[in-house]
């Protein structure tokens, strides 16, 4: 998706928003956010802290959340900052495999082309 400047104030310059990493090791450090159907029925936001690895699916990095099968679309920060809430995104929740271990593709330089091409837009 792009968001143009209005005014010449971009959307992330209004609103904040987090880093962007891409061609990290597959283990790495991070911590997930997401709100869990099975925690709370999704009202409060969960976390949790761990070093990814390599995914079971092709292209992917997992962690072991532990948070039901049910935690879709919340990022995966590295170098999170509790202090402020911030750090660069690593991965996004995707999916969950047979072991319980919650998926991510992996960023590689398809996330890099894609920041590439939207240019200083968003």
């Amino acid at each position: 998706m792009t968001t143009w400047p209005q005014d010449g104030t971009r959307l992330v310059d209004a609103t904040g928003g987090q880093g962007l990493s891409w061609n990290y090791p597959q283990s790495v450090d991070v911590t997930a956010l997401t709100y869990s159907l099975d925690r709370n029925d999704g009202g409060i936001q969960q976390w949790c802290t761990g070093t990814t690895t390599q995914g079971y699916f092709s292209g992917t990095i997992g962690i072991y959340c532990n948070l039901g099968n049910r935690s879709p679309g919340g990022p995966w920060l590295r170098e999170f900052d509790n202090s402020t809430g911030l750090g660069h995104v690593n991965g996004v929740m995707a999916a969950i495999d047979c072991s319980g271990w919650n998926q991510s593709s992996y960023f590689d330089d398809g996330v890099k082309s894609m920041v590439d091409a939207q240019g200083s837009v968003t």
